[in-house]
């Protein structure tokens, strides 16, 4: 039996993969910028704040690193945590994320739907920090939920999408989620990358 943290992933397949993040991200970087351009100043002007929201996450090797994203929410979303009613603050603890969460603006709801909040990730990806295609990446909080199988998640770089974004139940726990994240882990290849975008293209 395999060892929680031993990666299945041959060094040919993490050459492609990275020609190909490099490649694709830097020519959607170019196609792209005017509407990222315009989605920024859309977010400005539905709310205060800066358009860009960074936060802190887990790389590769247990890296820190800055993910970007178009900000969703209003600009003081993280001091509003406090203002949770006692199930939304249960419902966060459990899983990270809120079914429905009052913090998201008007603009913010129609870039999550649309998948357009992530677009700042190109960057990410064209530096180096992420893949297109890996398990999503998490917070510093997030790590002792993955138990024995921590080493194997940041033996990997984070994707912009991934295994259980696209195959996933809309009612899967969080604990299905790790199992998804460490049932690509073990059988990550090209093939497998190229179906998981093909289907997170088809959910848009």
């Amino acid at each position: 039996m395999k060892s929680p943290a031993e990666p299945k992933q041959a060094p040919i397949y993490r050459a492609l993969k990275r020609a190909f993040d490099i490649c694709m991200s830097a020519l959607l970087m170019l196609m792209l910028w005017p509407l990222g351009a315009a989605l920024a100043i859309m977010i400005v002007l539905d709310s205060k704040g800066s358009p860009i929201y960074a936060q802190n996450r887990i790389g590769l090797n247990k890296r820190h690193i800055r993910l970007y994203k178009f900000r969703s929410m209003v600009s003081n979303a993280d001091a509003l945590k406090s203002n949770f009613t006692p199930e939304q603050l249960a419902e966060w603890q459990q899983s990270f994320r809120l079914e429905h969460d009052p913090r998201i603006t008007k603009m913010g709801a129609f870039l999550r739907r649309t998948g357009l909040d992530e677009l700042p990730q190109l960057i990410n990806i064209f530096k180096g920090e992420m893949s297109f295609v890996g398990p999503r990446p998490i917070v510093e909080e997030e790590l002792p939920l993955y138990g024995e199988c921590a080493e194997k998640l940041i033996s990997v770089k984070p994707g912009l999408t991934g295994y259980w974004q696209v195959y996933a139940a809309p009612d899967c726990t969080y604990a299905g989620r790790i199992e998804m994240d460490m049932h690509y882990i073990d059988n990550a290849s090209l093939r497998i990358d190229a179906q998981i975008i093909r289907k997170t293209l088809s959910r848009r």
